[in-house]
């Protein structure tokens, strides 16, 4: 291995000693109070939150941090009907 590799540990395949995890709604109150500090009004409208969530998470992901989602957003709690929207059209 090279020094610039890390050791792997082989006990767990998901071992990954340089992860980054920040919290995505965490994220998106901190992104409203600098738009706030800096003289912007964000509205608030639920109706786009989980837009704002979903490019919060990606906006994560280019900083190579991994959104890290509370219980309730890892789980379908809506039936699959986010789904159904983003791939039928539904």
């Amino acid at each position: 291995m090279t020094a610039s590799t890390p050791e792997r540990d082989p006990s767990s395949l998901a071992y990954e000693p340089h992860r980054q995890e920040y919290d995505p709604y965490r994220f998106l109150d901190d992104v409203e109070g600098l738009l706030s500090h800096h003289g912007l009004k964000p509205a608030h409208d639920e109706g786009h939150r989980h837009a704002q969530l979903l490019a919060a998470c990606a906006l994560l992901r280019s900083f190579e941090v991994e959104p890290q989602l509370r219980g309730a957003g890892r789980l379908d709690l809506d039936g699959s009907a986010d789904y159904n929207r983003r791939v039928h059209g539904d």
